[in-house]
């Protein structure tokens, strides 16, 4: 059976830049939670703006009866097919993890946790649409994440990365934690 790599971590901690290198350097299929958010925004006719991925985001959990991953089941099945794993760029919630193991897959939990100001400063910088643009906005959804349990996912994680130094030194033992779990998918 093939594994999912669940990501999870405060936003602006590296995890999109942790699945992003990990899908490239090991072949594995990548699936972004926050993609498929600002596809269903999109679709659903909305501008793409922090409070519209909080909305929908809501809109995607009640309809799936608070199991957010529910809406990626096709793509997971599809992307099982040939692959050892898949990694899943975010999980926010516990549920979210409940429901990953409801639908069989084994899942390891890997956390990238970052300083508060490191954090901040990431997020401020980068350029994602609907990402917040001011301190008032990150601190907002850092209060949802919260609210969500992204700290309980963190803190229960099978792996925690820091990534507060270098890159390149963060990458390699993010390497080194995907191919410890790539070495166990057999067991």
């Amino acid at each position: 059976m093939s594994i999912v790599i669940g990501v999870c971590g405060f936003s602006g901690a590296g995890k999109s830049t942790f699945c992003r290198e990990m899908a490239r350097r090991f072949r594995l299929p990548l699936l972004s939670t926050g993609e498929v958010v600002r596809r269903e925004v999109v679709a659903r006719g909305h501008a793409l703006t922090p409070e519209s991925i909080v909305r929908v985001s809501e809109e995607i959990r009640r309809e799936t009866g608070r199991r957010f991953v529910r809406i990626l089941e096709p793509d997971l099945r599809a992307d099982f097919l040939a692959a050892p794993a898949v990694l899943l760029d975010c999980l926010r919630e516990e549920s979210d993890l409940l429901a990953l193991r409801e639908m069989s897959y084994r899942v390891v939990l890997v956390a990238v946790a970052a300083a508060d100001d490191v954090r901040a400063a990431r997020a401020l910088t980068r350029s994602r649409p609907g990402d917040p643009t001011g301190t008032a906005g990150l601190q907002a959804l850092q209060e949802t994440e919260r609210r969500l349990g992204v700290d309980r996912l963190v803190a229960g994680a099978d792996h925690v990365l820091g990534n507060d130094g270098d890159l390149d030194s963060f990458l390699a033992r993010s390497a080194a934690v995907v191919e410890e779990i790539l070495g166990t998918a057999d067991r």
